[in-house]
């Protein structure tokens, strides 16, 4: 997030706290959820934003998710969970969410 690297720092339900990878006091604190549209295809909340999965790896205990703007606004921002949990969150938003 903001071009920083933060790694898993402690779990609670579906909130998650963050610390910098660099050692600085640095924290963030996220909280996703899974959604499922009318078809029962998934989509991930995270800070008011959406997520959606990478095919290739739907149904498979590593996930990849991509910014559900990413191909309106060239959003580089992903997701990587595995086993429903979220374990990184890499680049920044382009877009408001």
């Amino acid at each position: 997030m903001g071009g920083y690297w933060y790694k898993l720092d402690s779990c609670y339900r579906n909130k998650r706290r963050w610390i910098c990878a660099r050692g600085c006091a640095a924290r963030i604190h996220t909280s996703a959820q899974i959604i499922y549209n009318e078809r029962g295809y998934p989509k991930m909340v995270l800070n008011g934003y959406y997520f959606r999965p990478h095919n290739a790896y739907r149904n498979q205990p590593k996930m990849l998710w991509y910014c559900g703007a990413r191909n309106k606004y060239q959003c580089p921002a992903i997701i990587r969970t595995y086993k429903g949990e979220v374990v990184v969150v890499e680049n920044t938003h382009n877009h408001k969410s």
